[in-house]
């Protein structure tokens, strides 16, 4: 840290934590070291959130450089959106403790950094110096206080408004790098202030020429250079002066990646002097602002995107939760036993039973993908199925309405594996399965036999057409069905459980077991997917009036 940095915000010359806890603000001065955090009464700075650890972090000193370090918290500490052990604190860090909901401090920040101070300087805000980079990080503050996303889109002009200043361009341009790493418009604007949506006019080769070397390219007039004279896109646009700048990432991870993240592209017609005045020191410190400016912005989306993912997931988690925690009716001549163990994201899997007159009817599905689109799948679905085994309706059909009804509704491309069973009194089982795991056939505990008709999976194609299979129960047999989360469960090694293990597990008395044979197959290896088994066991019909 230097001595700038030392000097950058302090309380009668001690530095400063500002605490935002919901809309009150607190200035706190970290007059001693170590300075310690955490829910503990006796800490320097107390948090009041369960999330929080008693002594969560402190605050120590090494030479001239402040660093903040866990101190063995449970939940760990974030700086600038990323998860850190120990960091060298810097001015306007942004630190979050555990999962402390709302609240947030800020190390250093400006003597004016409270809400109504900021938003004066806000609108004092103008692109017309070389202090304007300044004001822009005043700006992202805003962002990250308020989580305004307008204020982000605002980023975009005020940064290529300020380029086109200094250069005395006539375009300018920002792009960002897609995954596959071509470059994508991000933004565009003229020097009248107008929007450009078009990158066609550009010279494209000077912007991979760019991406590919990570040097700037600087060109006053394009006429006295030997190697950008004869380009076509050049000539044809007559483009006499040209800058191009790479965007470069503070910390590239992995190692392997370009450090590159965007280049900002400006041109012009006709020659410019002011490349010249302005100097390429001042072009490259523009960028490695403008860089960092929007590196932050980037993280600011990938924090609200992680917070809306969040809130999705809990949502997904909720719906899972209703569909699996279904009520086993009683039944004068089978029981039925299902159990789910979940993976760390919400998936797919749902179930139901009703028992109606002298049968059971069992629907067990898997909607492909995870979250709340795949939730609401399985909930339409389940609900689907139990209003139509409520009026006795014959399994295929009851395949066929669910088949027409997620294709009608056009649900994202998403389909389901199901299996659809009915069980009467007297053994007789129908089996409609819809491309899931074959169920399997129980004897005198050893797998006898599966399954043999499969059909295509709900929601998949429009013609789809469905026949049921027709078994016949003996008195102690079971039917047994998995999601294929069982069967694909892997162990450190990458191997799967796989059919073998699950036909050898087959006649184990309880899912339960089985699940704890997968847990134990997978030795620690945590699981893609939600594991969830179904059984269904005839008594016989002498069970029957009892």
């Amino acid at each position: 840290m230097t001595s700038s940095t030392q000097e950058f915000a302090k309380d009668g010359g001690n530095h400063v934590l500002l605490m935002m806890e919901g809309e009150g603000r607190r200035r706190v001065s970290v007059d001693h070291f170590p300075f310690r955090i955490g829910r503990q009464e006796s800490n320097d700075l107390v948090v009041s959130d369960p999330t929080v650890s008693r002594i969560h972090a402190e605050i120590v000193r090494e030479g001239n450089l402040l660093v903040l370090v866990d101190a063995g918290s449970r939940h760990g500490i974030t700086v600038n959106s990323r998860k850190v052990d120990r960091w060298v604190l810097q001015p306007n860090d942004q630190i979050e403790f555990g999962r402390a909901s709302g609240v947030r401090a800020v190390f250093d920040p400006p003597p004016s950094a409270d809400a109504s101070s900021l938003l004066d300087q806000l609108a004092l805000w103008r692109s017309t110096s070389a202090t304007d980079l300044e004001q822009l990080r005043i700006l992202l503050e805003a962002v990250r206080r308020f989580h305004s996303a307008r204020a982000i889109e605002e980023i975009y002009p005020a940064v290529l408004e300020f380029s086109l200043q200094i250069t005395n361009a006539e375009r300018a341009y920002l792009f960002t790098l897609t995954d596959t790493g071509s470059p994508c418009l991000a933004y565009g604007r003229n020097r009248q202030g107008d929007r450009i949506y078009d990158d066609s006019t550009i010279s494209h080769s000077v912007l991979v020429e760019v991406l590919r070397s990570g040097d700037e390219i600087l060109v006053a007039d394009t006429q006295r250079e030997a190697s950008l004279n004869e380009r076509e896109s050049i000539q044809v646009q007559s483009l006499r002066s040209i800058v191009c700048i790479p965007l470069l990432r503070r910390a590239v991870q992995p190692p392997e990646a370009s450090p590159v993240f965007g280049v900002l592209y400006l041109d012009s017609q006709y020659r410019s002097e002011a490349f010249g005045d302005v100097g390429r020191d001042v072009l490259r410190s523009m960028a490695e602002d403008a860089a960092r400016l929007l590196e932050n912005a980037h993280l600011v989306l990938a924090d609200e995107k992680a917070r809306r993912y969040e809130q999705e997931l809990a949502i997904a988690t909720r719906i899972q939760e209703h569909l699996l925690s279904v009520h086993m009716p009683a039944c004068p001549f089978a029981m039925v036993s299902a159990r789910t163990l979940p993976c760390k994201e919400v998936g797919g899997d749902f179930f139901d039973v009703i028992v109606k007159d002298s049968a059971i009817y069992v629907v067990f599905g898997d909607v492909c993908g995870k979250g709340v689109a795949a939730a609401l799948m399985a909930s339409i679905l389940q609900g689907t199925a139990y209003a139509q085994f409520l009026v006795e309706r014959p399994l295929v059909e009851i395949a066929q309405v669910a088949n027409h009804l997620i294709l009608d509704k056009c649900m994202e491309e998403k389909y389901a594996t199901a299996v659809l069973i009915r069980v009467d009194s007297s053994g007789h089982a129908e089996v409609v399965n819809c491309g899931h795991v074959a169920p399997l056939l129980v004897k005198d505990g050893h797998c006898a036999s599966r399954t043999t008709i499969t059909n295509f999976p709900i929601g998949m194609f429009a013609d789809a057409r469905f026949e049921a299979e027709h078994l016949q129960l003996a008195q102690g047999d079971q039917l047994m069905i998995v999601s294929d989360g069982v069967t694909e469960a892997e162990n450190c090694t990458g191997d799967f459980f796989g059919e073998s293990r699950l036909v050898a597990s087959a006649g184990l008395a309880e899912p339960e077991l089985i699940l704890q044979a997968v847990l134990d197959f997978a030795s620690g290896t945590p699981l893609s997917d939600d594991c969830s088994i179904l059984q269904i066991q005839y008594h016989g019909r002498h069970e029957a009036g009892r």
